[in-house]
């Protein structure tokens, strides 16, 4: 009889360590009904427990009203940028794709749910959602934020941010963003003059922005140090 009971305590340890696994790891399902294995589905924003708690009751307030309008997405979308506040992003995520379920379109629950997903890991879902929405309504934010996720989770496709920059740049005009971002790119393929004349020009357009100062003082040393290396 003890050895059964050890067995059963021994299997009930193991089956509670399961449960908060998954609790913290994402192993359950989206509206879509698809698993998201080993995406994180909750990070800790840092509150203390009283703005914790004015969180959520912000979150109560606002399920109270979404009682009176249950098809209202601007309420869907606010309650999956609450529940994202919150660190909850398995919700924000439930909350966004609800949206898209029926208004496909929105370009506001792409970019939030491409953020979402960037944050539990699932890097390729946030790259789908984010091209998603550029091709609605193009944004500058969400430009360097898909070339910062080529460049750090995606190497080897390091070489489609140049192409996703100039249409950012033809499609939105020049930005100081936009040119360094870019001038950033070509310093580290080794085109210095490329990345400088880049960088020149973010600089008229921000002259009291003292980073490209920098990075113009940088790149001409590196340009500057690579042709005394070719030279014989």
């Amino acid at each position: 009889m003890k050895s059964v009971l050890v067995v059963l305590a021994v299997f009930l340890l193991i089956f509670v360590a399961v449960l908060a696994r998954n609790a913290r790891r994402g192993e359950g399902k989206t509206l879509n009904g698809v698993v998201k294995a080993d995406f994180v589905t909750h990070v800790d924003r840092g509150m203390d427990a009283a703005m914790e708690q004015e969180w959520e009751k912000k979150v109560s307030t606002l399920e109270v009203e979404m009682m009176k309008n249950p098809k209202d997405i601007s309420l869907m979308l606010q309650m999956g940028n609450l529940k994202y506040q919150l660190g909850d992003l398995a919700s924000a995520q439930e909350w966004y794709e609800r949206i898209l379920s029926t208004h496909p379109q929105d370009a506001p629950a792409l970019e939030n749910l491409g953020q979402t997903l960037y944050e539990m890991g699932d890097f390729s879902g946030a790259q789908k959602r984010w091209r998603a929405a550029l091709a609605i309504g193009p944004y500058e934010v969400t430009y360097l934020k898909l070339a910062d996720l080529l460049q750090e989770k995606f190497p080897e496709r390091k070489a489609e941010i140049q192409p996703l920059l100039e249409e950012a740049i033809a499609t939105l005009g020049q930005t100081p963003g936009l040119l360094t971002r870019l001038g950033q790119w070509y310093a580290g393929e080794g085109r210095y003059q490329e990345a400088l004349s880049h960088f020149e020009v973010a600089e008229q357009l921000a002259p009291d922005n003292t980073t490209l100062s920098l990075l113009i003082e940088q790149t001409r040393a590196a340009w500057t140090a690579a042709e005394a290396e070719a030279t014989p």
